[in-house]
Parts: C-alpha cells; sequence; structure tokens
C-alpha cells in the first residue's frame, strides 16, 4: 500500500524522518522524498474550499505527533478520518502546490545543493588541513593493537 505526502513544514518531516521502519497496523512506515512529483489532476481543488485556521492544523499535529513517537498504532479508522478530512479541506494539494512554486520561483533546490557543495568542499579543505582522517585512522591503530597486546596476554597459559 502506498501514500503519498507532502509536508508543509521541515520540522515535521525531520521529525517524521525519525519514524521510518514504525509499524501501522501490519504496514511499515517509509518516509521519502519524490523528486519532481507532479500531483494528479483530480486532486487540485476545483472551487472555493472551507479552510482550517493555522490552530486547528498545528493543533492536529502536535496530537498526532507525540503519538506516534510514543509508538502507538495508529488504526484504519483515524486513517481513514485524517485521509478524509485532509481530502476535503485539499490540505495535501495545496501544500504541495505551494511548495512546488516557492521552489520554482526561489530555485531552493539549486540553491541548497550549490551550498551543500561548498560546505563538502570547506570540510574536505578543513580535513586535509587538519590531517583529521589520518589521525583518526592512526588512533584506531593504536587501539586495535593494544587491544590484540591485552587479548594475547590473557590467553598466556602459565
Amino acid at each position: 500500500m502506498d501514500a503519498k505526502r507532502t509536508l508543509r513544514e521541515i520540522k515535521l518531516l525531520q521529525h517524521l524522518d525519525h519514524e521510518n521502519g514504525a509499524s501501522i497496523g501490519d504496514h511499515y512506515v517509509t518516509i521519502a522524498p519524490v523528486e519532481d512529483y507532479q500531483l494528479p489532476p483530480h486532486v487540485r481543488p476545483s472551487g472555493p474550499a472551507k479552510k482550517p485556521t493555522p490552530a486547528t492544523v498545528k493543533k492536529a499535529e502536535d496530537v498526532v505527533s507525540p503519538m506516534l513517537a510514543k509508538g502507538f498504532i495508529v488504526g484504519k479508522d483515524a486513517i481513514n478520518r485524517a485521509k478524509s478530512f485532509d481530502e476535503c479541506h485539499f490540505l495535501t494539494s495545496n501544500a504541495s502546490a505551494t511548495v512546488v512554486s516557492i521552489d520554482h520561483k526561489m530555485r531552493l533546490r539549486d540553491k541548497l545543493n550549490v551550498g551543500i557543495g561548498i560546505l563538502n568542499e570547506i570540510v574536505k579543505e578543513m580535513n586535509d588541513k587538519l590531517l583529521i582522517s589520518e589521525m583518526t585512522k592512526s588512533a584506531f591503530a593504536a587501539a586495535d593493537s593494544a587491544r590484540l597486546e591485552v587479548n594475547d596476554q590473557l590467553f598466556v597459559v602459565k
């Protein structure tokens, strides 16, 4: 059973990333980004919809997130009600459209990729300058050598 949901807040996505592998009933939760996801045309709202207030949405997130974090198993009835609420108020489709629009306007994905590339270069330069990788390898080799010596001394037959 596959379900795609678009999340509005990065904090919620980060929180839900920790829920990877959890189970809901007899299904396992897998959370992964979908590249270039396009909403099906039938999901878009056709007319004015009653929109929940931000306080209502926040309250729902505040109630469900700790439940999942504590390992509560969410029943199919609760899942179906949440799905129905989402479809009624077009939360997922509106959020997806907004995220895609903002990403296209501000080119956030490109900016993040450039920032990550720069950060990786800085880390590599610092590693080369301070020889952190070499020192770490040496420390592990010394620790392993000491462990072997101690191990040999423990098994010496007297």
